[in-house]
């Protein structure tokens, strides 16, 4: 993953630098645009540095253009950085811009687009990350996709799951070999909720018959085979093909992680227990709750016990009555 926005240290820090190295006899200062009062009540004395700093720094390179050195640029980028961890997004926007149109820009380009999609991450529209997509393909396309996969993530939890369809349209393409993991899991994520559970299966499906050749997948697929063969049993749960749904949780169990083993344990015992083998769930359940001492897995899968045990032990008092046997959950 390439290196994430410096911390507001290293802002001010850089600020400072950049204006010792600037020429002894460049413009003066511009009046300032924002001034240490106007920030909110409580912000950090770094903060106020890089606001006091921002103008004199912004007046002494803002007339850049075309062909400029690579302290200059530096300068460019901390007034960028600048804005930016004082949230002052369009600024920061344009000085980024400003900085893409120098020459040999292309040293920044990592940190740039590092810079935009942070902020883009922090826009509920959606539209600046859009733009971040169409205009960086090559460092929107890294070999993880941790960047992406976050900023996706966030659209998806603020609900606009469509949203991230469109932007995994986008973005899909722009990898020429292997998609990764992160990637295609968000897929079947937006499937699901969009209520397109067959599709969601589908699209696990697939991938997990194409694990059958690793060289044929982006190694970090084989490393979230778990998390693949979870979202096709739930999937299928909830689609009521419980049949389909155990078949991947017992894969589960054998081949996923302690967490992810936990949970097809979990659900294959919620399916024996709506199949009415309040028994066999309630034998499941206690050596989940015995397993997971503490946690609230205990908690979930020792209530469910009692709840088996007591339908088993209604079930048996309607037989010795002559009665029928309660059929499923109560």
């Amino acid at each position: 993953m390439k290196p994430m926005m410096p911390i507001l240290v290293v802002s001010a820090l850089g600020l400072g630098s950049a204006l010792a190295a600037s020429p002894p006899d460049a413009a003066p200062p511009a009046t300032p645009t924002t001034s240490p009062a106007a920030l909110p009540s409580g912000a950090d004395s770094i903060a106020r540095a890089i606001t006091i700093l921002l103008p004199e720094l912004e007046a002494r390179v803002g007339q850049l253009a075309g062909d400029a050195d690579s302290q200059d640029m530096a300068a460019v980028l901390s007034v960028a950085r600048g804005y930016q961890e004082l949230g002052l997004y369009d600024q920061a926007t344009a000085w980024y811009e400003r900085l893409e149109n120098l020459e040999d820009a292309g040293l920044f380009a990592d940190t740039i687009f590092n810079g935009r999609i942070e902020m883009a991450m922090r826009d509920t529209s959606s539209e600046a990350l859009a733009t971040v997509i169409a205009n960086y393909a090559e460092n929107v396309a890294e070999p993880d996709a941790t960047l992406l996969s976050r900023a996706l993530t966030g659209v998806g939890r603020r609900g606009d799951w469509e949203e991230v369809g469109h932007l995994l349209e986008a973005s899909l393409p722009l990898y020429k070999e292997l998609v990764p993991a992160d990637l295609l899991y968000l897929q079947g994520r937006v499937y699901r909720r969009e209520n397109r559970l067959g599709e969601a299966v589908a699209h696990f499906e697939r991938l997990l018959a194409a694990m059958q050749e690793p060289a044929a997948v982006h190694p970090t697929l084989l490393m979230q085979r778990g998390r693949f063969l979870r979202g096709a049993g739930d999937c299928s749960f909830l689609m009521n093909d419980l049949l389909r749904a155990r078949g991947f949780y017992q894969s589960l169990v054998a081949e996923g992680d302690p967490v992810e083993q936990e949970w097809g344990r979990f659900q294959i015992a919620q399916m024996d227990m709506l199949a009415s083998d309040y028994a066999l769930a309630e034998s499941s359940f206690r050596r989940i709750a015995a397993d997971s001492l503490g946690t609230l897995a205990e908690g979930w899968a020792a209530s469910l016990a009692a709840h088996c045990a007591a339908m088993s032990a209604q079930r048996a008092t309607f037989a010795a009555a002559g009665g029928p046997s309660p059929v499923g959950l109560d």
